[in-house]
């Protein structure tokens, strides 16, 4: 009986000062940064396991193991969260890129969190291919064209309501910037696109690039193009948005990958999750980069929306207004009051002005 249990001590004796050894070969694994396979580590636990059969030892190799298999398995997550976590850091989304917390009336450009310059209402700003951005000609700032810096830092313009601006960027792109409007874009493009984050409506007119595709992301979907001019009206606070192409081919992509071709003179529109394509007049929706309304059996309260935006004044309207169609041109150059009053005159309505207030009311 003695011998027997010698014999077991030596045995477990034995299995210990193994399995000591596999897990310091283990331990030699993880200094040398992987340099040994996995499958060839769990093999030499694996080996341990077939030597011992008995149940106690059984269940301690088991442990071992689990022990293993844990760390293997933090030591891969972290191997493998480190550079995701660099690519998060570096692939910025456009749509993130925080709103500046200063309330202005002005148009702010940002050419940083930290720098931005106030912009006169209907100015051009300009990004040349040296580097330079210019307001009405003036040079405010330069930027570092190197590569390790293209589609890496953000400018943004803030359109307050009321003001309208231009920005053409050093592809040749021109956008028209409607009131109520941010845009997002690189101080930069990429080598391989261009991207910019839109909330608000803008008129582009885009460079053609066929090996860099521009692309105009919202909210609720995405607008790919190579190069043509279209509308885009995508405001947070409203619960239609549109793409009105006026030459060229663009593809709409919803946030569920949802695409839809749209080819000259057609609209689409996107309502409760859902797009629609129509043909329209084209002018309907851009006469307002003319300073101009044009209104074709338009809902009342969408014109009034339309105008309040555009003035930056606050109007009040009935409900019962939406089902009131109007059509004709309104002259944006003329103060509030005027184009209220020819609407007046036109539709079956009574405006009360206040200080900072029109009341629209129906007779």
């Amino acid at each position: 009986m003695r011998r027997q249990n010698s014999n077991r001590k030596s045995k477990n004796e034995l299995f210990f000062q193994q399995l000591e050894k596999r897990l310091s070969s283990f331990k030699l694994y993880e200094r040398n940064k992987y340099s040994e396979g996995e499958d060839e580590v769990w093999q030499k636990i694996q080996e341990g396991i077939i030597i011992q059969k008995r149940a106690k030892v059984k269940r301690l190799v088991y442990l071992v193991i689990s022990s293993a298999a844990c760390l293997l398995f933090l030591l891969g997550i972290a191997n493998h969260l480190i550079p995701f976590a660099s690519l998060i850091d570096k692939e910025i989304r456009l749509a993130d890129v925080p709103v500046p917390d200063i309330a202005s009336d002005s148009i702010m450009l940002y050419t940083s969190p930290d720098n931005f310059l106030k912009v006169e209402d209907h100015s051009s700003i300009t990004y040349n291919k040296e580097g330079s951005v210019l307001v009405k000609s003036k040079t405010i700032a330069h930027i570092d064209h190197k590569k390790e810096a293209k589609g890496k830092l953000f400018n943004q313009i803030i359109v307050p309501p009321g003001k309208r601006t231009n920005v053409v960027f050093a592809d040749g792109t021109k956008i028209c910037v409607n009131a109520g409007t941010r845009v997002v874009y690189p101080e930069v493009f990429s080598d391989d696109s261009r991207e910019i984050y839109v909330e608000g409506e803008i008129y582009l007119e885009v460079f053609r690039d066929e090996s860099r595709p521009f692309i105009v992301r919202t909210e609720k979907m995405n607008v790919r193009v190579l190069g043509t001019t279209f509308n885009i009206s995508a405001y947070k606070n409203q619960t239609e948005s549109s793409v009105v192409l006026v030459e060229g081919k663009v593809e709409v992509e919803l946030i569920n990958k949802q695409k839809i071709k749209v080819s000259p003179n057609e609209m689409v529109l996107l309502s409760g999750g859902e797009m629609n394509k129509k043909i329209v007049d084209v002018y309907d929706y851009i006469s307002w980069k003319d300073n101009l309304l044009k209104l074709n059996a338009e809902p009342l309260h969408k014109v009034l929306y339309k105008l309040s935006n555009y003035y930056g004044r606050k109007i009040l309207f009935d409900n019962t207004l939406a089902s009131i169609p109007i059509s004709g041109k309104l002259d944006l150059r003329d103060n509030l009051e005027d184009v209220i009053n020819i609407l007046a005159e036109t539709a079956p309505i009574i405006i009360t002005n206040t200080d900072d207030t029109i009341i629209v009311k129906k007779k």
